[in-house]
């Protein structure tokens, strides 16, 4: 079995236990969503929307409301929303859902893909920040692919290196260090079997931005049923 964990929590709580009678068990006690795919039983290659709503626990929308997409997809627009971290993920969200009918995959915000205990001891765990993403923008499940969405502003490849005092405006400076991370998280997870697309907030924020042709391009082709 797996699952997804997304939200806006910093650090998600996972425990794990083992029952002699009922075998691997484990709970996530924090204000994280999560939603339970797949396994043995249950093969699922697409995460649609309907499927995210069905699983996800706690709930994203009452179930009552989802028949009628207009008041399913105004539910999760104000659930998800509120998880995007900056205005071009917002945007993006927005604009997908936007586009989006009911079984079109979902675009997973502030995704966790990888988790490690943290141990302000651990150096090891702190090296591994540098090259192995925790949380990403967006994940998306569709025809058995694993995509990730990161939308890129001005500081995943700049340093702050001064505060104009007259505007408050920052002044940034490009940071070959920060760009290299990236390009080591970007390898990590293609390593992983991810499928990974990265959009600069600037065309996001452009007012010819057009989703369905960004679909086209990620190769995300839903036609309605």
């Amino acid at each position: 079995m797996d699952f997804v964990i997304f939200g806006n929590s910093k650090i998600p709580d996972l425990s794990f236990t083992i029952e002699p009678q009922r075998g691997g068990l484990f709970s996530i006690s924090c204000t994280n969503n999560y939603v339970l795919y797949g396994g043995d039983e249950e093969y699922t290659n697409t995460i649609d929307w309907w499927f995210l709503v069905m699983n996800t626990s706690p709930d994203l929308a009452p179930h009552t409301t989802y028949p009628d997409w207009t008041k399913a997809r105004s539910c999760l627009q104000d659930k998800l929303l509120s998880i995007a971290q900056t205005q071009g993920e917002r945007i993006f969200l927005q604009t997908y859902l936007e586009e989006s009918k009911a079984q079109y995959p979902a675009l997973i915000p502030q995704t966790w893909v990888n988790w490690i205990h943290y141990n302000p001891h651990d150096v090891e765990r702190a090296r591994r920040v540098k090259s192995e993403p925790f949380r990403v923008d967006f994940t998306m499940y569709y025809d058995s692919r694993k995509i990730v969405i990161e939308v890129d502003g001005s500081s995943h490849f700049s340093d702050i290196l001064d505060v104009d005092t007259s505007s408050g405006r920052i002044v940034l400076e490009g940071s070959m260090s920060k760009y290299t991370e990236h390009l080591r998280k970007d390898r990590w997870l293609r390593s992983k079997g991810w499928e990974v697309w990265r959009f600069s907030e600037q065309e996001i924020l452009e007012k010819g931005f057009n989703m369905a042709d960004t679909l086209r391009e990620i190769g995300v082709l839903v036609r309605s049923r």
